[in-house]
């Protein structure tokens, strides 16, 4: 294993090759220019005479990637591949910066894109965003709606500057509405905000009457009062719905116990709606601020892993046996504890985004990605999790070879232009 702690994950030195003499003008890359460029996984940058970024992209195989960009003679397509556009012409230097997985190349190419290419950066961090739910117990019309954090500016703390809180992530923006809707129900918060910006002169719905809303709308209810639901339905979410259920289902069996079969029948209802919420695409909601993820790569030998604490990415190094985990698993535990505030930095959005991309990634994937445990029971929670992910990554790997590390594998790629 290489050396557990708590560095945050950067993009290195590059390896360069090039400048090609003539590009722009006729000038080729030769067969000893492909074979400089190392046949590893990572993020390849294409330059022009004038440094200018033409393209970059995550890649399986750098050299690969850039003979089907570069090569006078480019592989084929192939059945249901796309065409690359012939770059030779513009590409006088290409830049590799090696990464010891996939997905740290993944998180590696947000920076660089970034940094290199702006102007496209943004639409490349769009395709890997999950949902979030804002929600404010303080506004004057304390009520939610849903983001993907498009709308975070910098210097924010929980994901504005005015208190809100987020909760999420949520695979998609649906999910993140009918958790918000689960609340409601939970907490009786309104189900009309149009209603409720007119408290108290507000007109009361249905739910009034059924009993399942005390109405702020229209007075019947004081706003302090609603305001302390709200935050109710947000301490729950930064609790997370599975320590719900597990609280709400003690309570349960100690009201059927008591024969209190009213109060059976609420706990259970509540138990059915939380039974809901926990649910793909929402089980992974928390607060932002306790938001905290593991994801986990095939790497050189083992499973390469990444730590995502409120936007700040870790690479912990690989993890090659169950019998590492204990010390890889203090440095998850001293990163939960010291990573600063989210902050509502592009990097941030940018990362809290991608880890939500990959809890809620296809099951067939090599890669796997999980919530820190918010429980440490015996002290050894996080080991146990780290073990069991790196050992079905590794296992993955093993049964699909090396089929997704070709030189398209990322999926992420952007031009200028």
């Amino acid at each position: 294993m290489t050396s557990p702690g708590t560095s945050l994950l950067r993009a290195g030195e590059p390896i360069a090759v090039g400048p090609v003499v003539g590009a722009g003008a006729g000038g080729l890359f030769s067969d000893g220019d492909f074979l400089a460029i190392p046949a590893c996984r990572g993020v390849v940058v294409l330059e022009a005479a004038d440094g200018r970024a033409v393209l970059a992209g995550v890649t399986g195989d750098a050299r690969r990637f850039c003979r089907a960009r570069l090569d006078e003679s480019p592989p084929d397509a192939g059945p249901g591949g796309r065409p690359k556009a012939d770059l030779r012409p513009v590409t006088a230097r290409v830049l590799v910066y090696p990464a010891a997985s996939m997905l740290a190349g993944e998180a590696m190419f947000l920076e660089i894109a970034r940094e290199r290419l702006p102007r496209v950066a943004r639409l490349a961090s769009e395709r890997r965003r999950g949902w979030f739910v804002r929600w404010n117990a303080d506004d004057p019309t304390p009520t939610w709606r849903k983001t993907n954090l498009s709308d975070v500016g910098s210097g924010s703390t929980n994901g504005s500057t005015d208190g809100s809180d987020l909760l999420g992530p949520f695979g998609t923006k649906d999910a993140g509405g009918r958790f918000a809707e689960g609340l409601d129900e939970l907490f009786e918060l309104c189900r009309y905000p149009r209603e409720l910006e007119k408290a108290p002169r507000g007109k009361a719905c249905a739910y009034k009457e059924m009993g399942k809303c005390p109405a702020a709308c229209d007075g019947s209810e004081r706003m302090a009062s609603y305001r302390e639901r709200v935050r109710a339905g947000v301490d729950l979410t930064r609790e997370g719905v599975p320590a719900a259920i597990e609280r709400t289902t003690v309570e349960l069996r100690s009201a059927s116990a008591a024969m209190d079969f009213e109060r059976a029948a609420v706990l259970k209802a509540r138990l059915d709606r939380l039974g809901a919420m926990g649910k793909a695409p929402m089980r992974h909601a928390r607060t932002l601020d306790r938001f905290a993820a593991l994801a986990a790569g095939p790497g050189e030998r083992g499973a390469d892993v990444l730590l995502c604490v409120r936007g700040w990415v870790y690479a912990l190094g690989e993890l090659c046996e169950a019998s590492e985990a204990a010390a890889m698993a203090g440095g998850v535990r001293e990163a939960c504890a010291d990573a600063p505030k989210f902050d509502g930095e592009a990097a941030r959005v940018e990362a809290v985004g991608l880890f939500a991309h990959w809890l809620y990634g296809a099951a067939k994937s090599r890669d796997r990605a999980v919530l820190v445990p918010d429980d440490d029971r015996g002290g050894d929670g996080i080991e146990r999790t780290l073990a069991a992910l790196a050992g079905e990554v590794c296992k993955r790997a093993q049964a699909s070879g090396d089929e997704d590390d070709g030189p398209d594998a990322g999926g992420l790629e952007v031009r200028d232009g």
